[in-house]
């Protein structure tokens, strides 16, 4: 069951909005697993690991965290999320 879940109009293409995230996530030394429709990732914060999946579908990047630090809250994990995929 996610922790934390979120919805977001992407307007590039999927293909797209995926390579950035990916490459944002491996050079904050997590990993990432996936195609341009679905997938899983993990990241290291200072406070312990964040674990999700995405999927995408009609224009919208659905992600779901499944693990996360007890003292982060969803709404910063949404905010950070927000400022990447813009």
């Amino acid at each position: 069951m996610a922790e934390c879940s979120f919805n977001f109009n992407i307007e590039s293409s999927s293909a797209e909005i995926i390579n950035n995230v990916k490459t944002k996530i491996e050079n904050e030394g997590g990993s990432f697993t996936g195609d341009d429709n679905e997938g899983n990732f993990n990241l290291p914060t200072p406070v312990g690991t964040i674990e999700g999946n995405y999927s995408v579908s009609d224009n919208e990047l659905n992600i779901d965290i499944t693990k996360k630090p007890m003292m982060l809250p969803c709404s910063m994990i949404e905010s950070e999320l927000k400022k990447h995929l813009k």
